[in-house]
């Protein structure tokens, strides 16, 4: 699945030794399928994390007002989710 996003390589060298298990096993545990991966998640979080969160809605808005969905249909989309998901949701007794 492309994206069409360019991307970039960087190689991080000097890391003391286990740094990449170590890296490998909480990639494991959080979904990730690798310490590259793992690393590049937490790189991205990070930068993502300095934007202005008007900023990192930006696309989100964009393509919300490109779809051409009005707000209360947004508003009726989300509530059915939260439906569903309730509703899909075992019980403390199950």
């Amino acid at each position: 699945m492309s994206l069409g996003v360019e991307t970039e390589r960087l190689e991080i060298t000097g890391l003391p030794s286990g740094t990449k298990q170590a890296l490998e096993e909480l990639g494991r545990s959080s979904g990730a399928k690798s310490a590259e991966e793992y690393a590049r998640m937490l790189l991205e979080a990070k930068i993502l994390a300095q934007k202005p969160f008007k900023e990192i809605l930006a696309p989100v808005r964009e393509s919300f007002e490109e779809s051409g969905m009005t707000d209360d249909e947004l508003d009726a989309l989300v509530e059915k989710a939260r439906e569903d998901f309730y509703r899909k949701r075992p019980t403390e007794d199950e």
